[in-house]
């Protein structure tokens, strides 16, 4: 296949995620790659090639770092600048499949050109529902001028893809549900998955906690990742506070976002938890390692199925999950009933919070099962090896 990836993020190639890895995977199937990034801090638009893979890398108004009414107005002109940097680029050629993720859902004059240019079959991966998650939790009020516009691109999306692939079983049921007008044979079950590294059997090592003053002895829980609206913080920060008292559980906060400032703030008076700001791969990788349960947290105002992707960065190092989410999301069946890998509450309920962390800080035993059971699950159902099968599936060969 000839594919054109639009994205963005930085597709860092050298890196791993569940963006990379599939990328890199396609690579190694033999498929021809060019990527076009939508780069807020580019100075210019410009063509560039890394090992084999194309990277047009287009000049567009900044998405992170800016005020939530700045990124929607850049998040609209991003999409003509996108459209008229592959019309000039590759008006020329061909490509079979045309690849992109939401965030954004505002590709859609981008990919519907592609289509009708190369004759493309335009694959969206749906991995977030806009706008209508940003009116769950407040940050777009329901029939809003803003919600409309981008209710009205988020159609015109759809219309416009091929296929949607949907993280999860619920997140395709909700699609048909509130998008009746798609037909079923377009949308199907693309889940995040991830190249599997070699499993590590962890050591008993303490030389980064202990940098951090984390008492010997404690169970570290850990989240890891973006800090924003959506992953409910305060609540997650209250229930540390709460649970202060408490000797043998720890809890980090590593990563970046929206709402980091306000954690690290509330963090630093705290006896019982750390705040460290993003790490290089190497280091935050380091750091995991010695951590023991792994934290995902969500808001509980969720009308939609969220599935975020760290749950396999967790189950890729047999680390079992201490969740807080809501009653939408398919989480809940996935970590206590299919894989057995972690204890499930809903954000708000300070009750089985602390009763999950205390059991999983308490029961070593239980914490290697369920880190065990986390693993194996992922090797069986989450390698990216089934997202490639699941790409090449629309594309079969032809018979000689």
């Amino acid at each position: 296949m000839d594919v054109l990836y639009l994205t963005l993020s930085n597709p860092e190639l050298h890196s791993t995620g569940i963006y990379a890895d599939l990328l890199n995977a396609l690579v190694e199937r033999g498929h021809k790659l060019t990527i076009v990034y939508a780069d807020g801090e580019a100075e210019k638009t410009f063509l560039t090639e890394e090992k084999g893979v194309r990277i047009l890398t287009v000049k567009v108004g900044r998405q992170f770092g800016v005020s939530f009414f700045q990124k929607g107005k850049n998040l609209l002109l991003l999409e003509p600048k996108m459209k008229r940097a592959v019309k000039k680029y590759f008006r020329k050629e061909k490509f079979n499949l045309v690849l992109y993720a939401t965030p954004p859902i505002t590709f859609g004059k981008v990919v519907k050109y592609c289509k009708k240019q190369f004759g493309s079959l335009n694959y969206l991966m749906l991995k977030d529902i806009f706008p209508q998650n940003a009116v769950d939790i407040g940050l777009i009020k329901e029939r809003s001028l803003i919600h409309k516009i981008f209710s009205k691109k988020e159609k015109e999306l759809y219309r416009a893809s091929t296929f949607i692939g949907c993280m999860s079983k619920a997140n395709a049921e909700y699609i048909q549900k509130h998008h009746p007008e798609i037909s079923k044979k377009k949308i199907e079950i693309f889940p995040n998955t991830m190249k599997v590294p070699p499993y590590i059997e962890k050591e008993a090592l303490h030389i980064q906690t202990e940098k951090l003053g984390v008492p010997k002895g404690a169970v570290v829980f850990v989240f890891g990742g973006n800090m924003g609206k959506p992953q409910a913080l305060e609540f997650l920060v209250n229930g540390v506070r709460t649970m202060e008292g408490y000797k043998k559980a720890y809890f980090l906060f590593v990563g970046k976002g929206s709402e980091e400032g306000w954690v690290k703030e509330n963090i630093k008076r705290r006896t019982n938890a750390a705040f460290i700001p993003f790490l290089p791969p190497r280091e935050y990788q380091c750091l995991m390692e010695e951590c023991h349960v792994g934290i995902i947290s969500l808001d509980a105002r969720f009308t939609i199925p969220n599935y975020p992707s760290r749950t396999l960065a967790y189950m890729s190092m047999a680390m079992p999950i201490l969740a807080t989410i809501d009653r939408t999301t398919d989480l809940w069946g996935l970590i206590e009933a299919e894989a057995g890998c972690g204890l499930c509450s809903v954000t708000g309920d300070l009750t089985s919070f602390e009763k999950n962390v205390r059991y999983l800080a308490e029961n070593k035993d239980v914490r290697i099962q369920m880190g065990a059971r986390g693993r194996q699950y992922l090797e069986e159902n989450f390698h990216v090896s089934r997202s490639i099968a699941i790409l090449e599936s629309h594309f079969p060969k032809k018979r000689k």
